[in-house]
């Protein structure tokens, strides 16, 4: 099986993850060759985004957490990120608030 077949740590693994039968997964070992869409998604379920593209080289994706790394070591949930788009519209209003001319000074 690919190196992907072995157990981490006793948690289950991308192969372990992936939804097809153990028969399925022991023909593609047998073949070395797993189809496109299912390879995609083994990627997709090892975390490494690098695989994906080149673009994301140093973003990891932890499946059991689903926290989002980026190579500079900050981190992301998936309510963070949806939250990122109201957090930059608050910004955006705020600046226009302050910008405003007829706002009174504050220093």
């Amino acid at each position: 099986m690919p190196s992907t077949a072995r157990r981490l740590s006793g948690r289950l693994n991308a192969w372990d993850r992936l939804p097809v039968s153990a028969e399925t997964k022991r023909r593609w070992s047998r073949r070395r060759s797993v189809p496109t869409v299912p390879g995609l998604a083994l990627k997709l379920l090892e975390g490494d985004l690098g695989k994906i593209s080149p673009m994301w080289a140093g973003w990891t994706l932890n499946p059991d957490t689903g926290v989002m790394s980026a190579p500079n070591g900050d981190t992301w949930t998936a309510g963070r990120l949806q939250a990122w788009t109201y957090e930059r519209q608050l910004l955006d209003s705020l600046k226009r608030r302050v910008m405003d001319p007829l706002q009174p000074r504050l220093f």
